[in-house]
């Protein structure tokens, strides 16, 4: 059953006009079943199953993962992942008038229009 739990969290995709803490609920609903199944995760460990889900989502987490990755080892902890995060979120939502839906479709548009210039 823990594996089962551990791959719906590597299925798991976040919907980013949801609160980033759904990502975080998720993960400490796996690593909660994990303790239960005596399977238990260290810190490290929790932070590298959320940092999989965020990092799936590059386009819009990029500057966010990177400003993570230059932490110092010692502080890049659950508490302060969450903080980042939420804070990383936060200002992407407060300066994108456009969903990441609506982004690709629109990037899909110019990619077209230039593909059909190109071909002219």
């Amino acid at each position: 059953m823990l594996e089962d739990r551990e791959q719906e969290l590597r299925n798991f995709s976040n919907n980013p006009r949801l609160p980033i803490d759904v990502v975080f609920n998720t993960v400490e609903a796996y690593i909660d079943f994990a303790e239960l199944a005596l399977q238990l995760m260290t810190q490290r460990q929790t932070v590298a199953k959320a940092y999989i889900v965020i990092n799936d989502e590059t386009r819009r987490s990029k500057t966010a993962i990177t400003e993570w990755n230059c932490r110092l080892k010692a502080n890049k902890n659950w508490i302060n992942f969450k903080i980042h995060f939420r804070q990383a979120h936060q200002e992407f939502r407060e300066t994108t008038c456009t969903t990441i839906e609506e982004s690709e479709i629109q990037q899909n548009h110019v990619n077209l229009v230039q593909q059909v210039v190109e071909g002219v």
